[in-house]
């Protein structure tokens, strides 16, 4: 499936004399070029070929070009980054972390301070 998109961009790219370029726009809406076009249902169905749930129009220049538009997909979320807290006593450390911290990676250690020693959660957020 990707080689018959790469193959379809290389196809308007020689036809059209044109580099299909994508362009991330503001917000949700992206949009790319896609080569020239007769009409604006030639433009349409292109870009609906190239993207799904891809809108193009033709615009009304000498050399009419067709422009692609689309909602962009959204970006992935951050990683997930090891974090700590402490949970007062250490009496049952490892348990009482995984009950506030729900996670197959939670677990709990028993610290030693100065004065004193303390429960330490560690997990993922």
């Amino acid at each position: 499936m990707a080689v018959n998109f790469y193959l379809t961009l290389i196809f308007f790219f020689v036809i059209s004399g044109n580099m299909v370029s994508r362009t991330v726009g503001n917000g949700a809406i992206c949009s790319f070029g896609a080569g020239d076009c007769e009409s604006a249902i030639d433009c349409k169905n292109r870009c609906q070929y190239l993207q799904i749930g891809g809108q193009g129009t033709c615009d009304g220049s000498s050399t009419p070009q067709c422009m692609c538009f689309f909602y962009c997909p959204s970006p992935p979320p951050p990683p997930l980054q090891p974090c700590t807290a402490g949970y007062g006593s250490c009496t049952d450390c490892d348990a009482k972390c995984k009950t506030k911290f729900p996670s197959p990676n939670t677990y709990g250690t028993c610290e030693n301070y100065i004065t004193t020693t303390g429960c330490l959660c560690h997990f993922l957020c």
